[in-house]
């Protein structure tokens, strides 16, 4: 999971790159931009929203396991 996330990370970051680049060989963006801007708070929430929603779905499985083995040590102790 941890190298397929990497993985992930290194496309969109790659991606990312290219598209900055292109926006500032263009004209359209000026370096640095991207680093400097700040966003505004409804957008700081909407960003904050996404990456809860995304933690959530990348931690649930280690989340559910780690809750099947507290029910079955449970289970255990009380036999």
């Amino acid at each position: 999971m941890i190298l397929a996330l990497t993985s992930e990370i290194t496309v969109l970051r790659a991606r990312l790159d290219a598209c900055e680049r292109l926006l500032v060989a263009n004209g359209t963006l000026a370096p640095g931009s991207v680093d400097a801007f700040d966003p505004d708070p409804a957008a700081q929430a909407e960003r904050d929203e996404q990456r809860g929603r995304i933690l959530d779905k990348v931690l649930r499985p280690m989340r559910e396991a780690a809750q099947a083995e507290l029910v079955k040590a449970q289970q255990q102790e009380g036999q």
